[in-house]
């Protein structure tokens, strides 16, 4: 995980919080209780309690009784919450060897609501043969982000696979639970438009 600068608007917030938060979000699928939390961080029960009864008093997230186990959600109806996730998402730390693809794919931003960029690329850019992104996108633009990718293939001298997505697509898609999606929420990064994500997981 990465870490967050002392500078930054979460100052208030505990390294175990932000990392709780964003464990949650790209979890979102699963039901969490407090022991898996706690063991997917190797944190006390006790102690990974009080992080969420504080979290659940600020009302970031929501909890679910079943059976008994309490489960864990975030709350998505909370500005607060979506803009505290916005800032983690788009502020992760990325591989240098990673920085040209991202900058190259800085080319979609006039056409691409949210761009997400995973797969294999982010763990050995050398031997990856192809560059996976998915970009929520309208209609109108598929045309245009179509050129732009042949140019950054041209560029990078290698295949952008794009899966394209309107925003009604992408939600319906959340709502399915669809693999290649939720491959990317719980890897990827998030280069923009993180809103438009936790907007579609809001209505889903």
């Amino acid at each position: 995980m990465k870490q967050i600068s002392s500078n930054s608007q979460n100052l208030a917030r505990t390294q175990n919080e932000l990392r709780i938060i964003e464990f949650l979000f790209r979890h979102f699928d699963e039901n969490l209780s407090i022991n898996s939390l706690a063991s997917a961080f190797e944190l006390s029960p006790p102690g990974t309690m009080k992080i969420l009864k504080k979290l659940r008093n600020q009302k970031i997230l929501v909890s679910q009784r079943k059976g008994l186990a309490d489960f864990y959600k975030l709350n998505l109806a909370l500005d607060a919450t979506i803009n505290l996730l916005k800032y983690l998402l788009e502020s992760a730390d990325i591989k240098k060897q990673t920085v040209p693809y991202v900058n190259e794919l800085a080319a979609l931003k006039p056409c691409a609501k949210m761009c997400i960029l995973f797969g294999s690329i982010l763990s050995d850019s050398k031997t990856a043969k192809d560059v996976d992104i998915i970009i929520v996108i309208d209609k109108d633009d598929f045309g245009s982000a179509h050129k732009i990718i042949r140019s950054i293939e041209n560029h990078l001298g290698k295949k952008v696979h794009a899966v394209m997505q309107t925003e009604d697509e992408l939600r319906d898609n959340l709502k399915k639970k669809d693999s290649v999606i939720l491959s990317a929420i719980k890897a990827g990064i998030f280069l923009w438009g993180s809103e438009y994500m936790l907007r579609g997981m809001k209505l889903e």
